[in-house]
């Protein structure tokens, strides 16, 4: 039943997509694992700990155009359109609030003698429990300039070439520190899908792992 509703919604998005006409989309898969977490408030409620996995895909438009002047510098902001970041960890789902995005990616080329990747979401979706999620965060640094040919809008892999990966959360004061250990680029059509139906990864892999346990248990 499950899979017949994300079927559906799969099939729906299909169509929008369609209709709209967007002319690039981009979506990258990642995966990871976390590192670090401040939960002094208790927000969290104990779901997420050290070394959980964190599972998620971020979709870009790769036409969009450049809005820094700076030869060195690409700043790509998204305000609209099926675009952002959703991810999955311990349980709970960190996503970019698409009816009020604002997401920005930033490719530095030869800045300073080095290159570097930025992605930030600032409006996202709140956690189930109403919990604010102020910003999601990935940062790569490079030790040269070797990296990317330009400040052109591209996925920044394989991660083996970055010398620094920074991953974080915040939600108030909470944070949620990781590294992206995978990232692959999704074929199409299916990360338009992916990002707007939000959850539909993240669903059937919960799911698939819910299945998992109730075959050990003999359910």
């Amino acid at each position: 039943m499950l899979m017949q509703r994300y079927a559906w919604i799969a099939g729906l998005f299909i169509l929008l997509v369609n209709k709209a006409g967007f002319s690039a989309p981009v979506s990258v898969e990642l995966f990871g694992l976390v590192t670090g977490v401040d939960d002094r408030a208790g927000v969290l409620e104990g779901a997420i700990g050290v070394n959980d996995e964190i599972f998620g895909i971020y979709t870009y438009d790769s036409q969009t155009l450049d809005s820094e002047p700076s030869n060195s510098i690409g700043s790509y902001i998204y305000d609209s359109g099926p675009f952002g970041i959703n991810l999955e960890i311990g349980g709970l789902e960190f996503a970019s609030d698409s009816i009020n995005l604002d997401f920005l990616i930033e490719v530095r080329n030869d800045y300073y003698q080095k290159d570097g990747f930025l992605l930030i979401s600032s409006n996202n979706r709140p956690l189930s429990n109403g919990t604010e999620v102020s910003q999601i965060m990935w940062q790569l640094a490079g030790d040269d300039s070797s990296i990317f040919a330009s400040d052109s809008l591209i996925a920044p892999v394989p991660l083996s070439d970055w010398e620094s990966n920074d991953f974080r959360i915040m939600c108030g004061r909470t944070s949620i520190r990781g590294i992206i250990t995978e990232a692959y680029i999704v074929p199409e059509p299916a990360s338009v899908v992916m990002i707007l139906s939000g959850s539909l990864l993240i669903g059937l892999r919960r799911e698939r792992k819910q299945t998992e346990k109730d075959d050990r248990i003999g359910v």
